[in-house]
């Protein structure tokens, strides 16, 4: 992120030697204060947005754990009812709950039918 250097621009002052109206040392103490504000306004933003940012990370990793939780139910369930996925060799080790959790949403489950 690129920030903008500080204003070093001196409020507004006559030549050299010369005392600053009345006039000129309200509107130089109003500019400070303007820029004071813009500056404060900045930093409230970029605060706010990192707040934000603290919050969507974490919500990333509520998601991630989710994931892994639930492609770990879903290993238990496959091997609780003995199910089968089309393309997975029988031999093959499980792999991480991540990488199964994607291949069993991508492959097609066979399963035996009930007779009613």
């Amino acid at each position: 992120m690129v920030m903008a250097a500080p204003n070093k621009k001196e409020p507004a002052q006559p030549g050299k030697g010369k005392m600053p109206t009345n006039e000129q040392i309200v509107a130089g103490f109003n500019q400070l204060r303007q820029e004071q504000r813009a500056i404060a306004s900045k930093l409230s933003e970029l605060e706010l947005e990192l707040n934000e940012h603290r919050l969507l990370t974490e919500f990333i990793e509520r998601l991630t754990t989710q994931v892994v939780t639930k492609g770990k139910e879903i290993n238990e369930y496959r091997e609780k009812f003995n199910i089968k996925v089309r393309g997975e060799q029988e031999t093959e080790e499980k792999e991480p709950e991540e990488s199964s959790s994607k291949t069993a949403t991508q492959s097609v489950l066979v399963g035996k039918q009930s007779q009613e």
